[in-house]
Order: structure tokens, then C-alpha cells, then sequence
């Protein structure tokens, strides 16, 4: 496997042409620059952070058409995923947009929605989590996952906490743009300090009712400071491009 030596700008300008060429034929055109460009160097990085931050893959290209009106092939973002428990992890992605880093739960099995619902009614694990949630957005981090309309049976549709409720899945992101350190190999250390922004804030193993879940959305709070120092050079290029949200491509 080759060393990181940095994301090149020609893995944003890939995603842009894809954009614009969304076919089979094109895609094979440029094949090989998607596997330079965009897939070695994010493959090289997801081994530089798997020994701290966990077993770690880059998702398929390809679109699963099946049950979508958009029969176009492929994903306009290449994302990768380094996993601390089951569904629980780091998400780190490339696109048209930039470089985005991504923590907390992705999906959810109902025994893992239950946990996680168990956590947010209880007063003192619900609160810990509402006040990780309220720091992050604060900080600049994008709230994400997926969310019912409404709370979920069996809870007060006056809840104190009824939006954490609706959530299915739960993440913050943190969108980097193109920030000029990202094409050096150091990147890989500015890297590791965004996504080690989004570390355990305590233990992830097993505990008392509900505190597993909260603890493994703690994956997205503890250090800060990293994160906020790009931030800025992120949102402007946001701005310049004139974009906002995740391709998420699993």
C-alpha cells in the first residue's frame, strides 16, 4: 500500500466533471483518475488512521439504482469509514465541495434505537447528551441523521428533549472545504486532529442502562479547539461554491 502524500485537487476537480458526466462511458474514460486521484490517496489515509481511530474502508463508487427514480451510476463523493463499534464511527469524505470529517452513529438496529431512546428519556444521560449536541452546534459542527416528523410512541410530544428523540441516527460534521495543507503528506497529522475532535469524550464500553449510547455519540465532542481552527477556510469555500449538506456514500 502507498504512503498518504496528501488529497491532490484533482480529486475535487474529478467530482465536479462527474457532476456534469454522470454515465458509464465517461467513467471509464477517466477511471484512472478516479483511482489516483480519489481512491489511492483516501485509501492510503484510512490506513494511516485505523490503528487509533479503528477498522477502516472506502465505500463503492457505485449508486444502488434499484429504488431510485435517479438511475444515474455513480456517487458525486467518495467517503470512507473507520468503525469503533457497530455502526458507531468516523466518517471522512471527498466530493466536489471539499473534504468533510464526520462522527457518531450512521445507522441503527432496533435494539440500538431503543438503547439510544432509553438514553435520551433518562434525565441524566438525556441532558449529558443534549448539552454534547448544543456544544457542538455551537461550535460549527453540523447536527445530523436521520429524524421521524414526529416523537416517537410511547414519549411526551412535549418532552423536554423530543427533537433528540426523533433522531434514527445521530452525527456532527464538519465541512473543511480545501484548506491548502490538505494536498501535503502532513495532512495526514491536521487529519487525525479533526477527526480526534471528534473523540470519545469517555469509556465506549459496556455500562448502566443507556449510557453506552450516549457515550458512543461522545465519539463527536471532546477536543474542539482543532476543528475550529480550519473551520473558517471551510465555510468560505461553502460560500464560494454555493453548496451546503453531505453526499454520504455508502
Amino acid at each position: 500500500m502507498s504512503t498518504f502524500q496528501g488529497i491532490p485537487t484533482a480529486a475535487f476537480r474529478f467530482y465536479e466533471e462527474l457532476e456534469e458526466n454522470n454515465n458509464r462511458e465517461w467513467w471509464l474514460e477517466h477511471k484512472s483518475a478516479y483511482d489516483a486521484g480519489v481512491r489511492a490517496p483516501l485509501t492510503a489515509l484510512l490506513a494511516e488512521l485505523e490503528p487509533e481511530f479503528g477498522p477502516a474502508k472506502v465505500f463503492r463508487p457505485n449508486r444502488d439504482v434499484r429504488f431510485s427514480q435517479d438511475k444515474s451510476p455513480y456517487k458525486t463523493a467518495q467517503g470512507g469509514f473507520a468503525a469503533r463499534h457497530e455502526r458507531v464511527g468516523y466518517y471522512v469524505q471527498v466530493s466536489a465541495d471539499g473534504f468533510r470529517v464526520s462522527g457518531g452513529f450512521f445507522a441503527h438496529s432496533p435494539a440500538q434505537l431503543a438503547r439510544y431512546r432509553a438514553a435520551v428519556d433518562a434525565p441524566a444521560s438525556g441532558s449529558e447528551l443534549e448539552r454534547i449536541v448544543d456544544a457542538l452546534a455551537a461550535a460549527g459542527f453540523s447536527i445530523e441523521g436521520e429524524t421521524l416528523k414526529t416523537v416517537p410512541r410511547g414519549f411526551d410530544k412535549d418532552h423536554p428533549r423530543a427533537e433528540l428523540l426523533k433522531h434514527k441516527s445521530l452525527s456532527a460534521a464538519l465541512d473543511l472545504g480545501q484548506p491548502a495543507w490538505l494536498s501535503k503528506p502532513a495532512a495526514v497529522q491536521e487529519i487525525t486532529c479533526q477527526v480526534a475532535g471528534l473523540a470519545a469524550a469517555g469509556g465506549m464500553g459496556g455500562r448502566a442502562r443507556g449510557a453506552v449510547t450516549v457515550r458512543q455519540f461522545a465519539i463527536v465532542v471532546r477536543k474542539q479547539a482543532c476543528a475550529r481552527n480550519h473551520t473558517d477556510s471551510g465555510r468560505m469555500y461553502q460560500r464560494h461554491r454555493g453548496r451546503a449538506g453531505p453526499r454520504w456514500g455508502h
